[in-house]
């Protein structure tokens, strides 16, 4: 799961998951952590661009001059937060759509890219998909928020698909994560290097702790 040209698509699409925290730490009046996302967001976009610039200079250019405009109007929030929300991020899934698109089966699973860049998985006996097919950090961000207590450290999960809802509730410094899983050795060991990969995006460490359920 951590293959290079995975590793760059969810490095694209984290741009996504920085400006939305941007636009919550603003509603909150939090501008200090607001500005924080918002750099974390431009530092991925100028790579981003970087590729897009050679396939598409016109709309590289367009959204680098959304993203100088919200920089040079910082301060005046509704302004900024209309550009975030009805300019940059819609440009940015556009980008998304065209450049950033997997369809591969792996065993039982398919993995397919969402609108958002990051991969979505669905089940091919049951037919059934694990994450949102649209923006599944999105999805377990909502799920993160219904779960997170400032209170509680510890978490167990019942299973975690490609790492998303691990990896938002460790963003919301919750330090032990415990999972239950029931695949095969193979797959604990992607769901391994999952992991490892999201929680290696940042310095803070989480003690995860990783369990095999066996019926007999």
């Amino acid at each position: 799961m951590a293959e290079k040209f995975l590793e760059e698509i969810y490095a694209d699409a984290l741009v996504l998951d920085d400006l939305r925290e941007c636009l919550s730490f603003m509603a909150r009046t939090d501008y200090y952590n607001a500005r924080l996302f918002f750099n974390k967001g431009m530092a991925r976009l100028e790579i981003m661009l970087a590729k897009y610039a050679i396939e598409n200079p016109d709309s590289a250019n367009e959204i680098q001059d959304f993203a100088l405009d919200i920089i040079d109007k910082w301060g005046e929030w509704s302004y900024i937060s209309g550009m975030i929300r009805g300019k940059l991020i819609p440009m940015i899934y556009e980008y998304m759509k065209r450049f950033c698109t997997i369809d591969v089966e792996e065993g039982n699973f398919l993995l397919k890219s969402s609108d958002s860049g990051f991969l979505t998985m669905k089940d091919i006996e049951e037919n059934m998909f694990i994450h949102d097919i649209h923006d599944p950090m999105l999805e377990a961000g909502d799920v993160a928020d219904m779960l997170y207590h400032p209170l509680i450290e510890d978490y167990v999960l019942y299973g975690c698909g490609l790492g998303y809802l691990p990896y938002k509730l460790w963003t919301k410094q919750v330090v032990l994560l415990t999972l239950l899983y029931m695949r095969t050795i193979k797959e604990f060991l992607n769901m391994q290097s999952t992991m490892e990969f999201w929680i290696g995006l940042t310095k803070r460490t989480l003690k995860l702790e990783m369990h095999q359920i066996i019926w007999t």
